[in-house]
């Protein structure tokens, strides 16, 4: 079951968010706006972790 929605900005290869738990925005859309990736987390019961 996936945890936590990684935002695009964020390298997916890397090795901590390549598991099950973890959703990439640049899997699903990677053009999302902020909003809707807030909304897509809300949906699915996500953390969102974002690059800083």
């Amino acid at each position: 079951m996936k945890k936590y929605l990684i935002d695009v900005n964020l390298p997916r290869y890397f090795s901590l968010w390549a598991g099950e738990e973890y959703e990439h925005v640049v899997n699903i859309d990677d053009e999302m706006k902020d909003s809707d990736i807030w909304e897509y987390a809300k949906q699915h019961n996500l953390v969102i972790d974002l690059a800083h």
